[in-house]
């Protein structure tokens, strides 16, 4: 699923810089407002929810308006910081489904943290891996794809766009992590099944968890990656 929207994206990048971007720049206002739109209308909607799992939804209508900012850029800054943060959204993303998987099919919802660590050290450490990237917080990917975005969009003389996304990205960050810390609070539930963890989830899990901190820690080997795809596109 997430492959599939990750691959209309980038089909949508290119069409439209090839298109539209060039011969008829009153569309890039149009993305501007639908951008900056989504990051408020995502923002907004974390406020009225409650439950974790549907909180990532309205985060990826937040994210979405995001990835939107490096089409709007209109510079070959803007499509690295954007092709970036593609892959370290792949990550996480990626990581964080299979995580809610294992989660449901072993019963461990209700679990709280100190639990969560019992049954599984690689459950529990991912799933703080892939919030924070999500979030954007250091150390992982999700923080430097926020910082080259916001860079290359200061530099393409954006800068309403990027305060209005710094700010939507510091109040989900507050609430998302309020929200978060619940899981620590929890009454610890008693579970006596065995937790099974598939082998093939297991190797998701690792790949999507060392893929988000390595981009959290080498940035600039997947920089120098996005240099490369981003000059497929002409400015």
């Amino acid at each position: 699923s997430i492959s599939i929207k990750l691959s209309f994206f980038v089909f949508f990048l290119r069409f439209f810089i090839h298109t539209f971007l060039i011969y008829q720049p009153e569309w890039v206002n149009i993305l501007a407002f639908l951008a900056g739109l989504s990051m408020f209308y995502g923002t907004l909607m974390l406020f009225k929810e409650r439950e974790f799992k549907k909180l990532l939804s309205y985060f990826t209508i937040f994210q979405t308006g995001l990835l939107v900012l490096g089409i709007v850029y209109g510079t070959q800054a803007g499509v690295e910081a954007m092709l970036f943060f593609v892959l370290a959204y792949f990550f996480s993303y990626w990581g964080i489904l299979t995580w809610f998987n294992l989660v449901e099919t072993n019963n461990l919802e209700e679990l709280n943290f100190k639990a969560l660590i019992q049954k599984s050290k690689l459950l529990a450490l991912s799933l703080i891996g892939f919030v924070f990237s999500l979030l954007g917080l250091p150390l992982t990917g999700g923080f430097w794809e926020r910082y080259y975005l916001f860079k290359s969009g200061w530099k393409a003389e954006q800068q309403i766009l990027v305060i209005v996304g710094i700010l939507c990205s510091i109040l989900a960050v507050l609430y998302f992590l309020k929200q978060f810390s619940k899981i620590f609070k929890k009454a610890n539930p008693v579970v006596n099944h065995p937790f099974v963890l598939p082998f093939g989830l297991k190797i998701i899990l690792i790949i999507s968890f060392i893929g988000t901190v390595f981009m959290g820690v080498y940035p600039h080997f997947f920089k120098d990656w996005a240099l490369q795809a981003a000059k497929v596109f002409s400015f």
